[in-house]
């Protein structure tokens, strides 16, 4: 799978348009006959012959809700619609109400009945024939390599840590002075000033930064542009600084000065500043020591540990003498004693009565040695090392300018990028020039994943691995070759892969929805009780061909066979080739069909998956399209492909309408002035759909929902409409646990 989750199974049905990227042609349509006529067909699962011709009609118990906004829809929707109601206390009148679209994966025209209901309903939440496997399918083929990335971790790489570096920042304080931040969008110019940033602290000689490849199960979020379209917000695994400890030359003298801005209302006498002063310049020059000492006692350490250096210097060989050089000019012309100084001084404040964070210092002629620390007023919260005036812009004495990365780096699919040249206009521009979020109203409510639940995630494998061996390899062969051939069918009507699911996000996005909620099974555990379910229709048919084999085989080496019947094998090939062929037409007949399907012009595509009846009328049974649904003729693939996911969906969509979640959601959330589709998972979801570590966080409390529009295969339609009514006047919670049933059975 790669990055967003894109299967490499590439089940183009299963994913509602496909995932497969590779369309090297299957040369079959110099053998094929073009399509004459075929129609739609309704077929009642499991109905008797002597049933067949009677339509039953649905008996929905949630009714159709008869509004003045219903009755405005666009009659182009009459067939493709259900209107359906569920109980939910949070909204007003009690009632969600919930508008189900039949859609083909291959058609402009569904897209446009997609456009068409939600700008007319403007939903508060749309759900999509999606799951976590397959957030790649939002993110538009065509798009080019990405500028803005969401990093899910900061580190620095680098930083003094531990026990005798206390004295230095912390990774949250340095990260307080910077854009990059986790599960935010960035750019390079976000990356650039950043190191900056770093740099002028005073701290570095030197910063260098790394975007490191994500996990392969990690999902894009989508930037709404200015004029409403989705940009695409690659993942990246992490943000790395790598750092570079700064060197000054040794502290010859130390003096200190209380600026004028505490003077005035911090009165100490004078003999307690000349103390303070001695103070200070004593553990100025006393690496180790983390509180004031007499100036004798700490003139006798500083030199003990010059000698003590000096003496362990030489006594290196010349492989060793680079770091014990580096190691001796750190502790005593590094930022050590800066950093020791700073602290001892602030505490001293303290003691003297200036109470902890008024105050902030600045070192002056750190380049010389001579050095002179101002005590001054704070100006604001954030970190302050005391040397930022020696490192203006990122630049000053010891410090490494820093320099814009040119290399090409590769963090994933779609994602091979120079730096330097990716980002014409910043992410902070971006996000600071936008829609009125205030205006827009509040964003989902989430909170990010810790590291360990992040960890956690890392460590499970969340999906179900295809068989390996025959059966693996079977439905490889199926759904990549019935995928490739649909994708075709796409190009020919110029739908691209995803586009149905990509129209539903940005249209709800324009019209203030706040969930896109991914309603599906698993696309890796659809995959393998699929090639579980086909492996076994077929398998007794399979040893059905060796049995009569062996028995043909048999038969003549004993003489039972008739006369003239020619050699023996010859029966036995004959008895083998009637099963396989038996066996290879139930498998081989979908792909047939689809390739026929996608030799036609656009025009006879859009007709052939042209819906011509109301869904919400009719008969019980699955409404299947000719060509698009051809897979679902595969022995065993209707309990995987249709009835799960449907009892999966169905129920998903209720718990959304009942106030609860049991889906992964891209919920909108505002960042700066800017809104973001971020990928969180509903708090009490099931782990199946739901695991923990997933997206960015989890969602805290469902967002109240008065409308949902749920975009659809059309198979699956009728299955969810059986779904529903099952589960009338059932709470949320039933929803839910029904959803984990089904992801977790044998």
């Amino acid at each position: 799978m790669s990055v967003g989750g894109s299967l490499h199974l590439d089940l183009q049905h299963l994913c509602g348009t496909g995932l497969g990227r590779d369309r090297r042609p299957f040369n079959s349509r110099a053998l094929l006959e073009r399509l004459g006529s075929s129609e739609q067909c309704t077929s009642s699962t499991g109905a008797s012959a002597s049933r067949q011709h009677r339509h039953k009609r649905l008996k929905i118990t949630a009714q159709a809700t008869a509004t003045a906004q219903q009755t405005q829809l666009p009659q182009s929707l009459k067939n493709n619609l259900v209107t359906l109601e569920a109980e939910n206390p949070d909204v007003p009148g009690g009632k969600t109400s919930v508008y189900l679209l039949g859609v083909s994966h291959v058609s402009q025209e569904s897209c446009g009945h997609i456009r068409d209901l939600i700008r007319h309903v403007k939903p508060d939440a749309v759900m999509v024939e999606l799951c976590k496997d397959r957030t790649a399918l939002l993110v538009d083929p065509d798009v080019a390599a990405p500028s803005r990335w969401h990093p899910r971790q900061i580190r620095f790489n680098g930083l003094p840590a531990g026990e005798g570096n206390e004295v230095w920042p912390s990774s949250e304080e340095l990260l307080s002075l910077l854009l990059t931040a986790p599960h935010s969008p960035l750019g390079t110019a976000e990356l650039e000033a950043d190191c900056i940033s770093i740099l002028s602290t005073g701290l570095f000689r030197s910063v260098r930064p790394m975007l490191k490849r994500p996990n392969p199960d990690s999902h894009p979020q989508f930037l709404v542009d200015l004029d409403g379209t989705l940009g695409l917000i690659a993942p990246v695994g992490e943000v790395e600084f790598i750092l570079t400890e700064r060197t000054l030359p040794k502290i010859l003298s130390f003096q200190v000065r209380v600026d004028s801005s505490l003077t005035k209302e911090w009165a100490i006498p004078e003999e307690k500043l000349d103390t303070l002063r001695d103070d200070v310049l004593a553990v100025g020059k006393i690496p180790e020591s983390q509180a004031p000492q007499p100036k004798a006692e700490a003139v006798t350490a500083a030199a003990a540990e010059a000698t003590e250096a000096e003496d362990k210097a030489d006594k290196k060989d010349e492989a060793d003498e680079k770091e014990v050089t580096k190691k001796t000019t750190a502790e005593d012309g590094g930022i050590g004693p800066y950093l020791r100084a700073r602290q001892a001084l602030l505490r001293l404040c303290e003691e003297h009565g200036l109470p902890a964070g008024r105050q902030e210092l600045v070192f002056q002629g750190v380049e010389t040695g001579q050095v002179e620390v101002i005590v001054k007023a704070r100006t604001d919260d954030r970190y302050r090392s005391g040397l930022e005036r020696s490192a203006v812009g990122g630049a000053g004495f010891g410090i490494e300018r820093f320099r814009p990365m040119r290399q090409e780096i590769t963090v994933g699919f779609k994602m091979r990028v120079e730096l330097d040249k990716a980002l014409g206009r910043t992410a902070t521009q971006l996000l600071t020039k936008g829609v009125d979020t205030a205006a827009a109203g509040e964003g989902v409510a989430w909170q990010p994943w810790n590291e360990q639940e992040f960890a956690t995630w890392d460590s499970v494998d969340t999906h179900k691995p295809l068989p390996k061996g025959p059966k693996g390899w079977l439905v490889r062969f199926l759904t990549q070759t019935y995928s490739q051939k649909q994708a075709e069918a796409g190009e020919e009507v110029g739908v691209s892969q995803g586009e149905a699911w990509r129209v539903a996000m940005e249209e709800g996005a324009k019209a203030g929805a706040r969930q896109v909620i991914l309603g599906d099974i698993p696309a890796a555990l659809t995959a393998s009780r699929l090639g579980d379910r086909v492996w076994a229709a077929l398998l007794p048919r399979s040893l059905t061909a060796l049995g009569l084999g062996l028995a043909a085989a048999v038969a003549s080496q004993a003489h039972l066979l008739p006369e003239g019947a020619g050699a023996s094998w010859q029966w036995a090939a004959v008895g083998v080739l009637g099963s396989l062929i038996t066996a290879a037409a139930s498998v081989g007949a979908p792909l047939w069909e689809v390739s026929r399907f996608s030799e036609l012009e656009a025009e006879e595509i859009e007709a052939k998956v042209a819906i011509q009846q109301p869904l919400q009328e009719g008969s019980e049974g699955i409404v299947k399209l000719w060509g698009e649904d051809a897979l679902l003729a595969w022995p065993g693939a209707m309990e995987p492909i249709i009835n799960e996911r449907d009892t999966v969906m169905a129920n998903a969509l209720r718990a959304s309408a009942s106030g609860a979640g049991a889906a992964p959601t891209y919920g909108l959330d505002n960042v700066g002035q800017r809104q973001v589709w971020r990928l969180v998972v509903p708090e009490g979801a099931p782990e199946g759909s739901c695991p923990i570590g997933e997206g960015d966080g989890q969602m805290k409390g469902q967002p109240a929902v008065r409308s949902i529009v749920a975009v659809v295969g059309t198979a699956h339609v009728k299955g969810m409409m059986r779904a529903w009514a099952a589960g009338a006047g059932s709470p949320a919670s039933a929803a839910v646990q029904t959803v984990d049933q089904v992801l977790n059975k044998p």
